[in-house]
């Protein structure tokens, strides 16, 4: 059984998770917690909105590929396990 190209794409989609989680974290550090309403500071609002926004992007793909990644793991890992049965359960005489 060759699983050297689906051990490799699982890595680097685990690579692209943790890089967006890397991005995310990044994005929470410039993230203003106040909420401008009114006053001078009311020129933020357009900026947080377009922080948030892009927050909520990244956080719906760093979901979906982190359920996506879990899953392709666990389907080689079965894969694997079933194969590893397989061999143990033919008996060779020699």
């Amino acid at each position: 059984m060759q699983v050297g190209f689906y051990v490799i794409s699982w890595a680097l989609l685990a690579v692209v998770v943790a890089v967006l989680a890397v991005y995310r974290l990044s994005l929470g550090h410039h993230e203003d917690v106040m909420v401008h309403l009114t006053g001078p500071e009311a020129g933020l609002i357009p900026e947080q909105t377009h922080l948030a926004t892009r927050m909520r992007k990244v956080e719906v793909w760093g979901q979906t590929l982190t359920v996506i990644m879990a899953v392709y793991g666990l389907t080689l890992l079965a894969i694997w396990a079933y194969h590893v049965w397989q061999q143990g359960n033919q008996v060779s005489f020699h």
